[in-house]
C-alpha cells in the first residue's frame, strides 16, 4: 500500500462531484433480461445489484444527520482547540457528497478538526464518484472489505451530530424522523476517513460512518443504525493502530435505547437543498 501523507484539516475538489441522489425516493428502472449488473454498494462491498427494491432502500443508513452544536461545548466533547471551530455554523440536513467536520487525532495523539468529503473514496480508486456509493460501513464486515480494511486499522475518526435522520414507511407515504439525544447534547458517531489524489495530485480527504444492527428504539424505522461511540471509548478509537477483532466487536455495537429519542420532522430534509431551522422541529399531532 502506497505510504499516506501527511494529514491535512481541509480539503480541495476541483473535479466535478455528482449530485447526491438519495435512494429512498428513487425508483430505477427494470433490468433488460439477460443483462447482469455488478455494483459497489454502499457497504463497500461488490455484489450483484437486487431485483428487490425495498432491499436497495433498506441498504442506506445513516444518509443524512445535523450539527447544531456550540462550537464551546463540542470543544469540550472532543478535546479540540475552540479556534479550530470558531467560525462554525450549524448544519440542519447534512448529506452525502457534502463537506462537513470530522475529527482526527496526529500521530502523537492530538487530536484536530478536519472538513472532508461525505462518502469514503480509498485511495487505488481511480475515479472520486465512487464515493457516493460508500456513505456507510457495515460493522460486521468493515475489517473485510477493500474499500475500508486499510482506514479501519490507522484511520479512524470520530464524527460529531446532534441528532441523525430515517425515515418510516406510514400510509401517506415515508414520513422521516429525527433522532437525538434528549437532552439535545451532540453524540460522536464512529467513522473511517481516507485521502485520494487525483492524477492531477489533487487530495480530497473524504469519510464514512459506521453502522451497526438497530436497538430497540431503531427497530421500528429502520433496521441499522450509526455507531455511537461513548466518550471514555473516544482516545481508542483515534488511536493510529489496529483495534483487536474482539475489541472491535465491543466498540460497534448499537448504544442503549434510553440514550436516544425520536420524533417525526417536516418533510423539507427530504432534499438537501434545504439546511434550514425547521428541518429539526419537531411535528405535533394534528388536531
Amino acid at each position: 500500500m502506497p505510504q499516506q501523507r501527511s494529514s491535512a484539516t481541509t480539503f480541495t475538489e476541483r473535479r466535478p462531484v455528482p449530485e447526491y441522489v438519495d435512494r429512498r425516493y428513487q425508483i430505477r428502472a427494470p433490468r433488460q433480461p439477460g443483462r447482469s449488473s455488478n455494483t459497489i454498494c454502499d457497504d463497500g462491498s461488490s455484489r450483484q445489484d437486487t431485483r428487490d427494491l425495498k432491499t436497495r432502500e433498506l441498504a442506506i443508513m445513516c444518509g443524512r444527520f445535523t450539527l447544531t452544536t456550540s462550537p464551546d461545548t463540542l470543544a469540550r466533547l472532543l478535546d479540540i482547540d475552540q479556534d479550530e471551530i470558531a467560525e462554525l455554523r450549524p448544519r440542519y440536513n447534512i448529506a452525502p457528497t457534502q463537506g462537513c467536520g470530522i475529527v482526527r487525532a496526529d500521530p502523537d495523539g492530538r487530536r484536530h478538526w478536519a472538513t472532508a468529503r461525505w462518502g469514503l473514496v480509498p485511495f487505488w480508486a481511480k475515479d472520486a464518484a465512487i464515493g457516493s456509493r460508500m456513505i456507510n460501513a457495515r460493522a460486521e464486515t468493515v475489517a473485510e472489505k477493500p474499500a475500508f480494511r486499510a482506514a479501519l486499522a490507522c484511520r479512524r475518526c470520530l464524527i460529531p451530530a446532534t441528532g441523525f435522520y430515517e425515515w418510516k414507511r406510514t400510509g401517506n407515504g415515508k414520513q422521516p424522523f429525527l433522532i437525538r439525544k434528549p437532552d439535545g447534547l451532540p453524540m460522536v458517531l464512529a467513522g473511517l476517513w481516507e485521502r485520494w489524489r487525483s492524477a492531477a495530485g489533487e487530495a480530497l480527504d473524504s469519510f464514512t460512518i459506521i453502522t451497526t444492527r438497530a436497538n430497540q428504539l431503531m427497530e421500528h424505522l429502520h433496521h441499522r443504525m450509526p455507531v455511537i461511540l461513548d466518550e471514555d471509548l473516544l482516545g481508542a478509537w483515534l488511536a493510529p493502530k489496529p483495534l483487536s477483532p474482539a475489541r472491535l466487536d465491543a466498540v460497534l455495537q448499537p448504544c442503549n435505547s434510553d440514550r436516544l429519542e425520536a420524533f417525526p420532522v417536516s418533510a423539507l430534509v427530504n432534499s438537501p437543498a434545504n439546511d434550514q431551522p425547521e428541518c429539526i422541529q419537531r411535528l405535533e399531532p394534528a388536531g
